[in-house]
Order: C-alpha cells, then structure tokens, then sequence
C-alpha cells in the first residue's frame, strides 16, 4: 500500500485473486487510505507484493513476484507495471484503464545487451550448470526516482532497473548481480552463542530503499535471504550428499565441526562453493547476509555492509532474543539458518535514524552515525 506523494487525496494498494495461478492480480486506487473508498482497479501482473510512486507522482510502479506456487506446474513470470498516471486527480481516476498500464517483464523487456546472465536460477534441484531463466525470474520489492526503478530480485540475488524516462523508457537497462558477503555470525544452533564462524552469504534482498548523497544514487537493502518453496539447494552442510572428505589436495572446509558447533550445522547453498570444480565444496554459502548493505545503484557495487552489528548487539544485550525462533521461542534456533533475518528497511533524513524489521520479532532501531540500537 501506498500513498499518492504529492497529496492529490488517493493511495494505491496491490491485491492477488483468489484465483492466483490464473488471474493476474490488480491495484486498487482509494479515495482515502484511511476508509478505503474504491475509486478504480487495475490489471497488472501475476502475484503483486511492492508498490511504488515516483517522487513526482508521475508513475506507479509494481514488483509483480510471480511466485512459485506449489499445486500446480504453471509457471508465471515475475514483472513489473508502470502506471502513467501524468494528469492523474481523484475526479478522474475512475477514467483510467488498463492502457496506462505497461507490463515489464524479463523476457521481453530486456533493452539491447542486456542479459540474465549470473543471476541465481533456485529452481533446479541438480548441481548441474543452471541457465537463467526468466521465467523464473520474481519481481520482490521496487524502489523509485524520478528517472529510475530498482527491483529486488531476491531469489536471484540481483537488483534489476528500469528506465523510465528517456532513451529505453519502460526497459530493463541494467541487472546488476550481489555477489558474495563475508560475515562473521553464529551459525550453529546448538552449543554456545557465539560469533565466530567466518562464512560467506548471498545478499538476496527483499526491501530496498534509495537515497542520494553527493550527487550519486544508493540503494538501502535488507538481506533475508528467503529460498524458493523449490528450491533444491538447501543443505544442512553435515548432511549434505555433497563428499566433503578430504581429496588429498587441500579440499576441506575451513572450520567445519562434526559437534554442536562450527558451521557443520549451518544450511548451506549446496550447487555454490565447489571451487576448483572436484565436487567438493571449499568455500561454504548460505542463504542471506544477516546485514543490511548499501550499495551503489549505478553499478551495484557494494559501498557499506553491517556485519555482524545486528547478532552481535542483540547477544550483547538482549541475549534471551539472540536469533529465536519466532513460533517456538527458542533461543539461537535460527542460528543455523538465517539468524535475525533482515526483512525490511525504512529510509529518513530524521536525526539519521534507519529502521531495521525482523519478520516475527521486535523492531530495532539503529542510530546510524553512533552504531547503536534500542528495541521498541
């Protein structure tokens, strides 16, 4: 849901059918977000979660996810709506039809030279070499400039952008891959808690955010980390059918236990890490980062990550939440998944305060300039 930037009197919300593996979804505009006065629907795409306003409230924008769906073999691919709304009022938004409505997605919107190229493909369940596929491309979370969208896109671990203005309006110019994160966190969730396993993660964001300072553009993400329901990859690292024995040739994981501690426990990204191509795994990845990243929304380049921040202050001072699982309340249950799980951040100039959520767990606020946190 969101409101119209430029205070015309309607916001904007995303709704999925009950039908969702053969009807697209719709937006809805309100007359006021408050009583929910339905003034107009529109068709967009399969699955619609984020929406979006440009600053100037010229376009809408939708992150339509096109979410695996277990009951049935249809695949629909993630995109994203662009909604003209130039000229835009209360009085005649009931006018609007679906040819404001263009439909972006990653087969046919890709502008010239551009390619799906290393972003992630979660939905083969071998280790063998996987394809992009658009199809499988999801649409998370999508924020707005005037000039630009930037799309999550989780699963991949990638941040898509679209122009929306000028040259290429209403394609995809840039898909830029996340990569790899090195944090050092508690990736067990037995024995003590600890923050000393140093492993890699993939960002996979859900939320971003931008902002500009200096004349250059930033992206704000929240790395959760979220797998597909498909996704075959998931590995506890001991149980892997992935041989982690010794070859002779130095091939063994740095710090891998077979107790209670140590990464042995931790799920891991089993078709990533095998790095000189023997089929053993050297270089462990798990799913998420347990961060928060800003990064450079012109190339994708990582500027700041937090670390360990969040783990290490929640253990420091309010240990009895220190990665619990939400539903069975257990302490550092989560420790040898995903830990606190970054879901969504929020973005504001306000005394320099950023918002941190945890799905299923108290919020914390971190002052960003003294790196500290309070619960709320």
């Amino acid at each position: 849901m969101a409101a119209d930037p430029l205070g015309r009197g309607f916001g904007v919300a995303s709704l999925i059918p009950t039908d969702q593996e053969n009807t697209v979804g719709r937006v809805a505009f309100f007359s006021n977000i408050s009583t929910g006065g339905l003034i107009q629907t529109l068709d967009v795409g399969y699955h619609p979660d984020s929406v979006s306003f440009t600053p100037d409230g010229s376009r809408l924008l939708v992150a339509n996810e096109g979410e695996f769906i277990s009951t049935t073999a249809t695949r629909r691919a993630g995109s994203v709506s662009v909604i003209n709304l130039n000229g835009a009022t209360v009085a005649n938004l009931g006018s609007l039809t679906n040819a404001a409505v263009t439909e972006v997605d990653f087969i046919t919107g890709l502008a010239t030279g551009i390619t799906l190229d290393g972003v992630r493909n979660a939905r083969l369940d071998t280790l063998n070499v996987k394809s992009p596929n658009a199809l499988d491309v999801e649409s998370e979370y999508v924020t707005t400039t005037k000039e630009r969208a930037y799309v999550s896109l989780q699963e991949g671990n990638a941040i898509a952008v679209i122009n929306l203005i000028g040259p290429n309006s209403n394609q995809l110019t840039a898909i830029h891959t996340l990569g790899t994160i090195t944090v050092t966190t508690d990736a067990s969730d037995r024995g003590e808690n600890a923050l000393n396993d140093t492993v890699k993660g993939l960002p996979m964001p859900d939320t971003i955010v931008n902002f500009s300072r200096g004349g250059m553009t930033y992206l704000l993400t929240a790395n959760e980390g979220d797998a597909r329901p498909d996704d075959g990859d998931v590995r506890r690292l001991s149980s892997s059918p992935i041989n982690f024995v010794d070859d002779g040739n130095g091939d063994v994981i740095a710090n891998i236990q077979t107790g209670d501690n140590g990464i042995s426990r931790l799920n891991i990204i089993q078709d990533m890490g095998d790095v000189d191509g023997d089929g053993l795994i050297e270089d462990p990845v798990m799913f998420g980062t347990r961060t928060f990243s800003i990064v450079e929304a012109e190339t994708g380049a990582l500027a700041f990550d937090s670390g360990n921040m969040i783990e290490a202050y929640v253990l420091a001072n309010d240990a009895a939440l220190f990665n619990v699982n939400k539903r069975q309340g257990t302490l550092q249950a989560r420790s040898d998944d995903k830990g606190p799980e970054p879901e969504a951040v929020a973005f504001g100039s306000l005394r320099a305060r950023l918002r941190v959520y945890r799905r299923g767990a108290p919020e914390w606020h971190l002052h960003v300039r003294h790196h500290r946190f309070r619960r709320r």
